[in-house]
């Protein structure tokens, strides 16, 4: 076999390869800030990347009357408080599930929707 006499193509602007240029090329660890700072604030939410389809689907169709009678409230219970209220006093009221705890369709749900976050991400 013979090699390809095609030496490429040409680019008139360097191909876009997702590789950030510029910049200091050693992180450092920021100084100054407080890493507790975050429990002062409150939560806040966002739609835009929800899941408008499938089993557990943020949709009209979906949202009966257990969401607006008791998870809208809660949510909006939330936005009252603060990180630090929530997770610290409030700590025996909400708890962390591990993705091994969940079942099979919600495992596999919660990776189609970090495989779609990272495609949304490359892709910007």
């Amino acid at each position: 076999m013979g090699a390809s006499k095609n030496k490429g193509a040409k680019y008139k602007e360097k191909p876009y390869t997702g590789i950030k240029t510029g910049g200091s090329p050693v992180q450092t660890i920021q100084i100054g800030g407080d890493p507790d700072s975050i429990m002062q604030f409150s939560p806040s939410w966002r739609f835009l990347r929800c899941d408008l389809s499938g089993r557990w689907a943020f949709n009209e169709e979906r949202l009966d009357k257990v969401f607006w009678n008791e998870i809208f409230p809660k949510l909006q219970d939330f936005e009252r408080m603060t990180w630090s209220d929530i997770l610290v006093k409030g700590q025996k009221q909400n708890h962390n599930i591990e993705p091994d705890n969940l079942n099979k369709d919600a495992r596999i749900d919660l990776l189609n929707c970090i495989l779609k976050q990272r495609q949304f991400a490359l892709s910007a």
